[in-house]
């Protein structure tokens, strides 16, 4: 596809938006599941599709600095502070050094190196995926991804469903 080969990418990282554009043909009016969203523009998968093709969704991350962006930036997605994982109604640590974050200190340690910024723990609730999209009268997802990479926590734990299709 012409997209593929010759595109160029608006917001994502690398081609992933390319990529969920021509999956989905430029579809409009899809719902997408965000977790580990991180910033409301820098890197994104979902931008795209919120802001050309009127897309709306779900944008979960741990880090509750985040939400104050995404609310004045992204009016199609609501903002969810958690940490989703196996279980609900917990409190746990959660790990922040510059863009770097994890469930785990020492994975952050070892990616930010010595001279990085310092290593803060916050405490973020828990929530399983389940109870997170009953919640939110979630019934159909046509995209989800994840961005959370290393950890030792189960996450999407117990799923509904998570299938994308282009129809």
């Amino acid at each position: 596809s012409d997209l593929l080969e010759s595109g160029k990418p608006l917001y994502s990282q690398g081609k992933e938006e390319l990529i969920i554009r021509h999956f989905f043909k430029d579809r409009r009016d899809g719902f997408y599941v965000d977790l580990g969203c991180w910033q409301w523009e820098k890197a994104s998968t979902t931008l795209y599709l919120e802001r050309h093709l009127g897309w709306s969704g779900l944008a979960i991350d741990a880090l509750p600095h985040l939400r104050d962006a995404w609310v004045a930036n992204r009016p199609k997605a609501k903002f969810l502070n958690y940490l989703v994982t196996d279980h609900s109604g917990t409190f746990e640590k959660f790990y922040a050094a510059g863009p770097l974050s994890s469930t785990e200190k020492g994975h952050v340690k070892e990616l930010t190196g010595a001279d990085s910024p310092a290593v803060r723990e916050i405490s973020v609730p828990t929530i399983t995926r389940n109870e997170l999209l009953e919640q939110n009268g979630v019934n159909k997802i046509d995209f989800s991804q994840s961005t959370s990479k290393r950890s030792s926590r189960p996450r999407w734990q117990g799923s509904t469903s998570s299938a994308t299709s282009p129809n």
